[in-house]
């Protein structure tokens, strides 16, 4: 679902769109960089200073990321954001416009400035290569019914600070005997006009009047999930499993307990279900009653049980039984068998029993080169191939040293 950040409610890997008045500097965690791009204006990956040099690794499909005030979702490298149409897509950042396109917000750099302002009626805020900046107005120019005229990139005259423009938390103007003056807050100080909770970063002033964005570890988002947690590594907010074995609420009246993937299950070992029933996937279920019954789709198998013997798997874990064997015929494909089946010469039928493979057969775990095939519990040579004696060979034959 598309999800409008708010007060505290988004954040993750991305709000990468790194915004800066000109004079502006970034780093891993402070006003003096020491990685020359610490930050790649990519939400899907987490950007971190290792050596002096600026990483960026994928977060993963599925992790949530954001753009501004948008949640999307990681998916093949690039944060896809849903949408309906163009209002959907609605950053709040400057110096960059998305479109609705096939259900995707697409999201590029434009000269659009958006709704910043540096507070200075002389000057024109623009973007460049992304990043937000500001020109003076020519002398002479009248930009607004407060000011009369510009003079170096300020109002010239004034009788009161507000015929200067408007102040920001990082200038402050006065009216000092008729002409404007500017004063800036210092390098580093709290701009709140830009900020977004929750992103791992945060504005502050350059100095110079403008801002500049840096890292904040202390703004992580915020999750109603029991289970999961956000911090800030450097400028990017991840999202992570915590508090394995806490209590959590499954559904209303019904406890469960985190595990260490973040999900918030009923059981995580068999001693956490009553008697007579086991935990498989999480869940509490009767898979050795000797019954079928809760779903299951043969005796204590299917359903939470496992798959039962004969069905198709990659790993024993996901079988019934525990064991999952190469089963008959060579096309190597995996059963779920009643028995781990993986001896010499043994073999998985469709019915999930194990048996010998018939004489002359090739078994595709064990007895498997082209000269060879099984003879019971062996592996024997076959029909053509050289021998030594009778019993090197598969039906007992060896002639002018090859097997018949």
């Amino acid at each position: 679902m598309l999800q409008a950040r708010g007060a505290k409610v988004r954040g993750t890997a991305f709000f990468v769109f790194m915004l800066l008045v000109a004079g502006v500097s970034r780093g891993c965690g402070g006003s003096t960089p020491p990685c020359a791009v610490p930050q790649d204006d990519d939400p899907c990956t987490l950007d971190q200073c290792e050596s002096e040099i600026a990483t960026h690794s994928y977060l993963g499909d599925g992790h949530p990321c954001f753009r501004g005030n948008l949640q999307g979702v990681c998916q093949l490298g690039i944060c896809l954001i849903p949408c309906n149409d163009n209002t959907d897509c609605v950053t709040g950042l400057p110096c960059n416009v998305a479109q609705c396109t096939g259900g995707a917000c697409a999201i590029v750099q434009t000269d659009k400035v958006g709704p910043f302002d540096d507070g200075n009626p002389c000057t024109k805020e623009g973007c460049v290569d992304g990043e937000l900046v500001s020109w003076p107005l020519p002398d002479g120019t009248t930009p607004a019914a407060y000011c009369a005229e510009c003079l170096e990139g300020a109002c010239r005259t004034c009788k009161v600070p507000t015929d200067c423009g408007k102040s920001t938390s990082c200038l402050k103007w006065a009216c000092v005997q008729g002409q404007c003056a500017a004063l800036y807050n210092d390098d580093g100080y709290p701009s709140l006009e830009h900020d977004i909770p929750g992103d791992c970063q945060k504005w502050v002033c350059n100095g110079k009047g403008g801002t500049r964005l840096t890292a904040d570890i202390d703004d992580p988002p915020k999750t109603a999930e029991t289970c999961m947690t956000w911090t800030c590594v450097a400028w990017t907010p991840v999202l992570v499993p915590q508090n394995d074995g806490e209590v959590c609420l499954m559904e209303v009246g019904v406890k469960g307990q985190c595990n260490a993937m973040g999900a918030c299950v009923q059981c995580m070992t068999d001693d956490d279900c009553p008697a007579m029933e086991r935990c498989l996937l999480g869940a509490c279920t009767t898979c050795h009653d000797g019954v079928m019954n809760n779903g299951e789709t043969g005796t204590d198998c299917g359903a939470n049980c496992g798959w039962c013997g004969g069905a198709t798997c990659l790993a024993d874990s996901e079988c019934a039984s525990g064991h999952c064997a190469f089963m008959a015929g060579e096309s190597g494909a995996k059963v779920c068998c009643d028995a781990a089946c993986d001896g010499d010469c043994q073999e998985c039928d469709n019915d999930g029993a194990c048996k010998p493979v018939p004489l002359g057969e090739p078994d595709i775990d064990t007895c498997n080169s082209p000269a060879q095939a099984c003879a019971g519990t062996t592996c024997k040579t076959k029909k053509g191939y050289p021998c030594l004696s009778s019993s090197d060979c598969v039906f007992g034959s060896c002639v002018n040293h090859t097997c018949l």
